[in-house]
């Protein structure tokens, strides 16, 4: 550790003390010393006390500082990371990771241990601290490399390694998701890369929601590995009733088929459909492949939906995609020049930047309005902004020139209107839209879903919002591009699930009765059998108005009578449960509340069903982990290298600790010793000079 004097003011001003403090002592003891009647030993002794005490008192004045630089080694990190997913326990050396495998972790942590600091973490559909169980029923990487992205974990980390099969199903690639690690990754490859013998459902394609009396489509992947000559009936079932049955005779080795299947819609509510795989003369190695359900809502109406455009854009195809997705809506588009039909049968307008520059809507507006029927405005550089602003609506737009911005969304936790599944970290990677440049008024934070973030700014512009106005919903979404956001999500995800998620949900909303039910309880249909129930109400008062006063209580029902009573807790302005995990099957909901002197009820269903999409894929994908490991200067191992792979990572010289400098500043002031010095110092003068009788 080394020190070093410092003070904030001048050191010049030290002389001026040394003087004050001669001179006051000078004058004190030494002008007139032949009438103290002191000797000189004694007249000294009082000086320097006194000039001591001085010059002390001097010094604080200048507020002075000792700094202080110490080193310290910090040991580099080991993060030993557990896959713990069902896949690693549906093959045959379920055993061996059951019993023998834990331990060998823990001899290699011990002496890795010798070295280094180890943290030992698992992951699956979550990430949490090492707890053996191989329950997880999703594998995730992602998750795992966001602890070190986002510094959930931090410190001097020397390296990761990763113990799993390399069977992924959640999440962007591995690849590429760690690509921004800076660390070396080991793997270690567990799993089978042999195909068992066996038949397995891969997936079940269908919509969620139809209408009655509709056929709907259903198509089955069914594979098949090592059963060359055998035959395999599909079956489909409703509530338990054969409704279907196909025959596939098995002709390769690798056997892969899609079948598709047309079903009735019959009966209203939630219909529960299952398809069973049977082979007579095969032993199947893993049969919970064999048999899935999947649930379909069947309503009475469709909502038919109109959107109208200025010009083609390929945003344009995005809401399409995902409205035609869902069976619930039908759509409808029209450049708006071209429109002449009755608005009054649509359920929902989407205004593609209209009002624009060559078309002002004046004919049709008034209609929209008349006849009461929700609006989504969605801004770009098609629009006329003069216009729009006409309007009157909740967004006004300040704009002097036409400039845009380029903005990504800041998701707002206080949003109320709607559950959403998403955070701010699913948009990082995602394209700015084009929004124009100017100032927007600001809107309630309970109907704002995003704000807009312009170059690392933080703002309170709104960017996604609703608003409700003479009885007629309005959505807006103040900007253009979100084709970029579906492309994007594609790359990362393989999937579009955010942006379906915002459309649908944006619709969804815009298209609910606009006359708020006093009651209102969220939960979603289908739920998977690991991941907790959680239940989300609101209450309304007479004057619409967020209220959660009274207790809010709710009885689950299983499928056997039984009868689980839970009491809603209380946020902010609603409430909301968590009821943990149940076991598989149908559920019914009843909730309560006395509002006042009425007594109101909500009911409804839900499912909790068993994930199975760690039993699909069983064949370990060991490619990976040598890719994940050979790009992050890493090397791959399997479990019987065990030792070799303690070694290299023990004599990795690139695995270096740290050494921290800590500078600290302390002022003298702080210690009470020098107080305690002054004090005695004065009064050792004092007692001095009432001793001599010079006082």
């Amino acid at each position: 550790m080394n020190s070093v004097f410092q003070s904030s003011a001048s050191l010049w001003w030290l002389p001026a003390i040394i003087a004050f403090g001669v001179g006051v002592v000078y004058v004190l003891y030494f002008y007139k010393a032949n009438k103290t009647g002191l000797s000189k030993f004694q007249l000294f002794l009082l000086a320097s006390v006194r000039f001591l005490t001085i010059f002390i008192i001097g010094i604080l004045l200048l507020i002075p500082v000792i700094k202080t630089l110490n080193h310290r080694v910090e040991k580099s990190i080991i993060v030993f990371a557990q896959d713990q997913s069902k896949s690693l326990v549906l093959t045959k050396d379920s055993n061996y990771y059951r019993n023998s495998y834990p331990k060998q972790v823990d001899q290699m942590v011990h002496a890795l241990g010798s070295q280094f600091e180890v943290k030992t973490i698992q992951f699956g559909e979550q990430t949490d601290s090492l707890a053996w169980g191989f329950n997880q029923t999703e594998t995730n990487f992602e998750n795992l490399f966001s602890l070190f992205i986002n510094q959930s974990i931090q410190g001097n980390i020397g390296a990761l390694i990763i113990a799993s099969d390399g069977i992924v199903n959640r999440g962007i690639s591995p690849i590429y998701a760690a690509s921004n690690l800076a660390f070396p990754i080991y793997t270690l490859a567990l799993g089978d890369t042999q195909s068992v013998k066996g038949m397995a459902i891969r997936q079940i394609e269908y919509n969620k929601v139809t209408f009655k009396g509709n056929r709907f489509p259903v198509a089955v992947s069914v594979s098949a590995n090592d059963m060359l000559g055998e035959n395999i009936e599909v079956e489909i079932y409703h509530n338990h009733n054969k409704l279907n049955t196909q025959a596939l005779p098995v002709d390769s080795k690798n056997y892969f088929k899609k079948l598709n299947f047309q079903l009735d819609a019959d009966s209203t509510g939630i219909n529960d459909y299952s398809v069973r795989l049977l082979s007579k003369n095969s032993l199947d190695a893993n049969p919970a492949n064999n048999e899935q359900h999947f649930y379909i809502e069947v309503n009475e109406n469709q909502k038919k939906i109109l959107l109208l455009y200025n010009g083609q854009h390929p945003d344009i195809s995005v809401f399409q995609h995902h409205i035609e997705s869902n069976q619930a809506y039908r759509l409808e588009k029209f450049e708006a020049s071209r429109f002449a039909d009755a608005i009054v049968k649509y359920d929902l307008i989407i205004l593609y930047q209209l009002p624009s520059k060559a078309n002002y809507l004046d004919n049709l507006l008034p209609q929209i309005k008349k006849v009461e029927k929700p609006i989504l405005f969605v801004i770009g550089q098609q629009t006329s902004v003069m216009a729009f602003n006409n309007l009157k609506t909740a967004l006004q737009i300040g704009q002097n020139k036409e400039l845009y911005n380029e903005v990504v969304p800041l998701f707002n936790k206080n949003f109320n209107l709607f559950h959403a599944t998403f955070e701010n970290s699913s948009f990082e990677n995602f394209p700015p839209l084009q929004v124009p440049f100017g100032s927007f008024n600001e809107v309630p934070a309970g109907s704002c879903l995003f704000y807009q973030k312009i170059e690392r700014i933080n703002t309170s512009n709104p960017l996604w919002f609703f608003a409700e106005s003479d009885n007629i919903r309005y959505g807006f979404i103040a900007g253009e591009g979100l084709w970029k956001w579906y492309l994007t999500e594609y790359f990362q995800n393989s999937n579009h699930a955010i942006t379906n998620e915002l459309v649908l949900k944006t619709i969804q909303y815009l298209t609910s009765n606009n006359r708020k039910e006093p009651l209102v309880i969220e939960i979603p249909l289908v739920m998977d059998q690991q991941k907790p129930i959680l239940f989300n109400a609101k209450l309304y008062n007479a004057s619409d108005e967020l209220i959660n006063d009274p207790d809010l209580l709710i009885d689950v029902l299983d499928e056997k009578g039984n009868v689980y009573p839970y009491q809603f807790q209380k946020s902010e302005e609603t409430y909301f449960i968590n009821i943990g995990n149940l076991p598989v099957g149908i559920y019914k909901f009843q909730a309560r509340v006395r509002l006042g002197d009425e007594l109101l009820k909500r009911e409804g269903k839900f499912i909790v069903q068993e994930s199975m999409i760690e039993h699909n894929g069983l064949v370990a994908d060991h490619q990976l982990l040598y890719t994940l490991a050979n790009e992050h200067s890493g090397q791959m191992y399997f479990p019987n290298q065990w030792n070799k792979l303690t070694e290299n990572i023990l004599k990795n010289n690139q695995i270096k600790p740290k050494i921290i400098s800590e500078r600290q500043f302390i002022d003298l002031i702080q210690f009470k010793w020098i107080f305690i010095v002054l004090l005695s110092l004065l009064s050792l003068e004092w007692f001095l000079r009432k001793y001599w009788g010079t006082i």
